[in-house]
Parts: C-alpha cells; structure tokens; sequence
C-alpha cells in the first residue's frame, strides 16, 4: 500500500502537538482525518488540503466518537494510524481540586483516549494491522509539583498503553507511547 492510500486519524488536532502532527503525516502524502471539539478552530489552524478531513469530536461523547469513525470507514474504507492525542493538563494541589474536577481529567485523559481506541480496534483487526500512538508526558513517569492528578491520568495511560501493545500484537496492532516534556 502507498503512502497516499494510508489513513490517519489524529485526536486533539487543533493546535499544539496535535496540529503539528497533522502538518507533518499531509507533507508526507498520507490521507489525514483531523479531529477537534473546536472544528472551525482546527480548521483554522489546518487550512484546507485535498487529503484532510476535519471533524468535530469529543472524544468523551459516544455518539460523537462512533460517528467520526463510521465516517472516517465510510469515505476512506479504513484506518491506518491512529494518534491519541486529545487532552489537556491540570495542574494543582489536590486538595484544592473538586472531585467533579478531577472525573473530568480523568474522563478526557483516560476514558477518552480508551472510547475512541475502543472503537478503531475492529477497524484495524479487519485490516490485520495498525498503528496506536497514545500521547502521555513525562509526568506519565515522574510526576511534578501541582501535577498530581495529570500524572495520574498519564500513568494511567503509560499502564494501559503497554498492556495493548502486548494484546495486540497477535492481530497486527502496535502501540506507541510518546513521552513529551513542556513544550
């Protein structure tokens, strides 16, 4: 398979690393499917290109999530690379922090990121391949002062992560993890 008929699909895509990653995987030829809970906003950024899609998501919303990925099926007939990188970082004293506060770090960072994987995994286990790159941090490692509940939405996913690329290596799925510092 060429690179023009490959798919990635980016979570989070409309700044920071995310954006960046998209840029980088168009330059290179492959097909790209943007999302963001702020379309315009990644639209934006992105500008427009032949090979990209951009799509409105909340990786926290079911119906939301099913849909980006029966029309990502539907108009490119498959999933190559899949980028978790949708979340954001909570800094603070723990006990500062409401409990409502912290689900929703939780919900985003973790639950998020597994909702969206868990619905790409039968896309890729039809095709027989697959590549999942899930975004920590650093703070997946070693947490710092005020980041208490970010680390444990990172260590979270650093556990998870590793646990799938053993999982699913026999179907021809692997897991990355990357590890930013502050950028």
């Amino acid at each position: 398979m060429n690179t023009a008929e490959k798919v990635w699909f980016i979570t989070g895509a409309n700044k920071g690393l995310g954006a960046a990653i998209v840029k980088e995987a168009l330059a290179s030829g492959y097909q790209v499917v943007a999302t963001a809970r702020n379309a315009a906003g990644a639209e934006k950024e992105l500008g427009t290109h032949p090979q990209l899609l951009v799509v409105s998501l909340d990786i926290t919303n079911d119906t939301q999530v099913k849909e980006a990925v029966a029309n990502t099926v539907t108009k490119f007939g498959r999933i190559d690379v899949l980028v978790n990188n949708a979340g954001y970082g909570l800094l603070g004293y723990f006990e500062e922090m409401s409990e409502q506060t912290i689900r929703q770090q939780l919900e985003t960072n973790v639950f998020g990121t597994m909702k969206i994987t868990r619905e790409v995994m039968p896309v890729m286990r039809k095709q027989g391949s697959g590549f999942v790159v899930v975004v920590s941090s650093t703070s997946g490692i070693k947490s710092v002062s005020g980041g208490s509940v970010y680390s444990a939405s990172k260590f979270a996913l650093e556990g998870w992560a590793e646990g799938m690329n053993i999982d699913m290596q026999q179907f021809g799925i692997r897991f990355m993890l990357l590890e930013p510092g502050a950028f």
